[in-house]
């Protein structure tokens, strides 16, 4: 579902068309992607899916940040809804990853995992509730 949230932003148009778009949406796709193939490797018990998530997180995150840093260039969407593409770049530095540092893989670790999807959930709900841009408007 994240991958279909993505793709929902890439058709928004809201992050514009410009390089620092096409970078993050490659780096987060290409994220996406990996973790989705990590979590198939997980559920067949191979070791593969655990050398996956170690690069699949930061990626997305990474391409995230570049998203979010586009969006607020594009200046298309205003309000809270502006943000949520940043969150979701920064939720999983300043909070899963440091959490997964200091915890270990233990349980407790799923509750600062659960922000990170939470941030998603508010990224889709931008993409509900933003207006849609005028035709014709790109961004730089």
């Amino acid at each position: 579902m994240l991958i279909v949230g993505l793709v929902g932003l890439v058709r928004s148009g809201a992050a514009g068309t410009g390089w620092l778009a096409r970078i993050g949406f490659a780096a987060a796709f290409l994220g996406l992607g990996l973790f989705t193939a990590a979590d198939a490797a997980i559920r067949s018990a191979s070791d593969i899916g655990e050398h996956l998530h170690p690069v699949s997180v930061p990626l997305t995150g990474v391409g995230m940040l570049l998203i979010g840093v586009a969006v607020l260039r594009a200046r298309l969407w205003h309000g809270w809804q502006r943000l949520t593409p940043a969150v979701c770049g920064v939720v999983p530095f300043a909070v899963e990853l440091p959490a997964f540092f200091i915890l270990g893989d233990q349980d407790v670790l799923l509750y600062f995992i659960v922000l990170t999807w939470t941030s998603w959930v508010a990224l889709n709900a931008a993409l509900w509730t933003a207006p849609a841009s005028p035709a014709g408007v790109t961004a730089r």
